[in-house]
């Protein structure tokens, strides 16, 4: 029923229940694309409202036979990934620091542990396409790179059971949240424009 934007500068519309409230830091920006980039702060009138109501049901896990995705350390531009993903399917990772994608592939990672590995990263190779089903209490992680520069590469899904989800890096996120039940914190200091 409330947001804390922060200093974050949010190109679109803020929506929250009715009474809802909305923090803006006094360097955050919330509108169209012109008034975001053109340098000014607060909310742009009719960007913000505070009368909705929806009902936004728990994410469910897809029904498919999920396999183990191999553990390697894998150096990859100087970064060491705790897995590397080269081909399409459904997959389940254990506890990660740091998770790979190639390219022109498209994949559902799924986890039934907790991130805390507000350090580790999910990388996403040009023009591949990734949805991630957090089935734990809490997800962390620095950063979610996504060379695509496209939202819809990039899917989180938090379940019923996800109650907690924070990007603390200072690299631009690029994708869609859905976790119903998650307090989601975004945190940095990206500078990129997508």
């Amino acid at each position: 029923n409330s947001i804390n934007v922060g200093n974050a500068d949010i190109k679109g519309a803020l929506h929250v229940g009715p009474n809802g409230s909305a923090n803006i830091g006094p360097n955050g920006s919330v509108g169209d694309s012109a008034w975001v980039n053109s340098g000014t702060t607060g909310v742009q009138g009719g960007y913000y409202y505070n009368d909705v109501n929806m009902l936004f049901p728990d994410a469910e896990l897809p029904v498919t036979g999920w396999l183990p995705a191999i553990k390697a350390s894998t150096k990859i531009n100087g970064v060491t990934y705790d897995y590397v993903i080269n081909s399409g399917g459904d997959y389940i990772v254990d506890t990660f620091n740091n998770i790979y994608v190639a390219s022109n592939i498209t994949v559902r990672i799924r986890t039934d542990k907790s991130v805390s590995a507000a350090v580790g990263q999910i990388y996403l190779a040009k023009n591949a396409n990734v949805q991630f089903y957090m089935n734990a209490p809490s997800f962390a992680m620095r950063a979610v790179v996504n060379e695509n520069a496209n939202a819809s590469s990039f899917c989180y899904f938090g379940t019923r059971l996800n109650t907690s989800l924070s990007l603390s890096g200072n690299d631009t996120f690029v994708g869609c949240i859905y976790a119903p039940e998650a307090n989601v914190s975004l945190g940095g200091g990206g500078s990129s424009n997508y």
